[in-house]
C-alpha cells in the first residue's frame, strides 16, 4: 500500500533547479519544495501591493512509489486565510487519443502495434466486419499491463479505414506513448500511419515553460475547486500551475501562505 511520504513535490525549471523563484514550468526539479517562509514565492513589495500583482508558479507532485498507485488523486488549497493574497490552482486535463489510418484495400491479415519498449507486442487481426477489426484494436490495446478504458471509434470509407483511439478510464489524463507500427502483414499491403491527435494531461507531461513570473501560462484555467487527476501509476508525475493574486491595497498579511493538498487512496 502507497504511504503518505511516497508522494512528493518538486520544483519545475529544470533538474538542477533550487530556485523557487525560477519554477516556471519546463523539466522538473531533482528538488524538493521545503517547508519554511518564500518556499515558492517570493515577498510581495511595496509598489506591487499598491498597484496590484500577479504571478505565478510550477511545481510537480510524484508518486515515488516502485509498486503502488494513487487512486482517485485530488489536488486542492487550503488554508488560505484572509487577507493578503489569494491563491489558485490550474491543470490542464485531456484526453490522449491516437489515430490509425490504413490507405489501400485490405481482405486479411494483422499489424502489430508497439506501444512501449518492455510491453508485449499488439497484434491485431483484419475482419471483414469492420467493427469487429475495432474491437480487435480495442481489446489488445486494453490487455496491456496498466492500461484499461480505451476506447476505439472507427470509419471506413472505399480503400481507407481510420480508428481513433481514446484513452479514458483509468488511463485517462496521462500521456501516453505514440504507438508504432512494428509489422504490416495486411492483405493487400495498404499504407498504415499512426498519428498523435491530443496528447494526454496533465500525468507523464511536461508543463510549457514561461519566460518570466507575471506572464500568464498558456491554456491554464485558473480556480479554487478540487481537480481529480485520476490514478497517479508508481513513478508518475504531473505539473501543477499556481496563481497568486494581489489586490491593489489589499491589507497586507505577514507570512502569507498557503496548503496545497494531495488526496487519494489507498493510503497509510
Amino acid at each position: 500500500m502507497i504511504s503518505g511520504s511516497d508522494i512528493v513535490i518538486v520544483l519545475s525549471g529544470g533538474t538542477a533547479n533550487t530556485n523557487p523563484s525560477l519554477s516556471l514550468g519546463g523539466d522538473p526539479s531533482g528538488y524538493p519544495v521545503t517547508s519554511g517562509i518564500n518556499n515558492l514565492f517570493d515577498n510581495i513589495n511595496k509598489q506591487e501591493s499598491e498597484s496590484g500583482h500577479t504571478d505565478y508558479r510550477c511545481i510537480y507532485v510524484f508518486n515515488n512509489s516502485a509498486l503502488y498507485s494513487l487512486y482517485d488523486t485530488d489536488v486542492f488549497v487550503s488554508s488560505i486565510g484572509t487577507a493578503g493574497a489569494t491563491k489558485k490552482i490550474g491543470i490542464p486535463l485531456s484526453t490522449d487519443q491516437q489515430k490509425i489510418v490504413t490507405t489501400g484495400t485490405v481482405t486479411g491479415g494483422s499489424f502489430t502495434l508497439v506501444y512501449e519498449t518492455g510491453y508485449p507486442d499488439l497484434v491485431v487481426n483484419w475482419d471483414s466486419i469492420f467493427t469487429n477489426w475495432i474491437a480487435n484494436l480495442q481489446n489488445a490495446l486494453n490487455g496491456l499491463p496498466g492500461v484499461s478504458g480505451v476506447i476505439v471509434d472507427g470509419t471506413s470509407v472505399p480503400n481507407s479505414v481510420q480508428f481513433i483511439i481514446r484513452f479514458e478510464g483509468a488511463s485517462n489524463h496521462k500521456q501516453h506513448p505514440l504507438l508504432t507500427l512494428k509489422t504490416n502483414n495486411l492483405v493487400g499491403n495498404p499504407v498504415v500511419t499512426i498519428t498523435k491527435i491530443t496528447d494526454g494531461s496533465p500525468i507523464n507531461n511536461i508543463a510549457s515553460p514561461i519566460a518570466g513570473d507575471t506572464i500568464t501560462p498558456a491554456g491554464i484555467t485558473f480556480g479554487t475547486a478540487t481537480i481529480n487527476i485520476g490514478i497517479l501509476g508508481p513513478a508518475e508525475g504531473f505539473p501543477i500551475w499556481i496563481e497568486r493574486h494581489t489586490i491593489a491595497n489589499v491589507s497586507p498579511k505577514y507570512n502569507d501562505g498557503f496548503n496545497l493538498k494531495v488526496n487519494g487512496s489507498p493510503i497509510i
